[in-house]
């Protein structure tokens, strides 16, 4: 079921160009498996003509935009680990469950990822002024562990970008 644009978490927005949308959250065969620790990103889109999935997660360690809002610092010990583990269980049962049917997941996605569709992993992350510096990091050690399932699955790429600085330069035209 496609999912209504703008599409937002915590102030980080995403506005797809079309309706290929997909929430794996939203899945009946998803929600069946998830209490078993399954994970799952945020939204997913298929661009049709460029024969390419996405799968996105929309992180806030800030939100200004909400008081009661608990801020992540970045700096603090454990935090980047933390960041890191999480992405990857993310990264790695979305991309498990857009390719396999065992758990009959591949229902929720509407179209078919063939061996042609290229996957694209984005995590965009809203950090507290100053800490962008401390996705390299995360980036780095993201697509080291998901090296081997890049190839398995035709994981184009994975990118953790901060937001703010991907909205402003225009990185991806759906970023808003």
């Amino acid at each position: 079921m496609p999912v209504p644009m703008p599409f937002e978490e915590n102030g980080v927005r995403v506005h797809f160009p079309d309706d290929n949308t997909f929430r794996l959250s939203d899945c009946d065969a998803y929600i069946a498996i998830k209490s078993k620790r399954v994970k799952e990103m945020d939204i997913c889109w298929f661009d049709l003509d460029n024969h390419t999935l996405w799968l996105v997660e929309l992180k806030a360690f800030f939100n200004p935009a909400n008081p009661q809002y608990k801020n992540k610092d970045m700096a603090e010990s454990g935090i980047i680990e933390s960041v890191m583990a999480e992405l990857l269980d993310k990264s790695i049962h979305t991309i498990c469950q857009v390719n396999s049917d065992r758990a009959g997941t591949k229902s929720c996605i509407g179209h078919p990822v063939g061996v042609h569709t290229s996957i694209k992993l984005v995590h965009l992350v809203k950090t507290m002024p100053g800490q962008d510096t401390y996705l390299n990091q995360v980036q780095d050690q993201l697509r080291k562990e998901i090296r081997p399932y890049s190839a398995i699955f035709n994981i184009e790429s994975v990118v953790v970008l901060s937001y703010e600085w991907a909205r402003n330069n225009q990185i991806l035209s759906w970023i808003v």
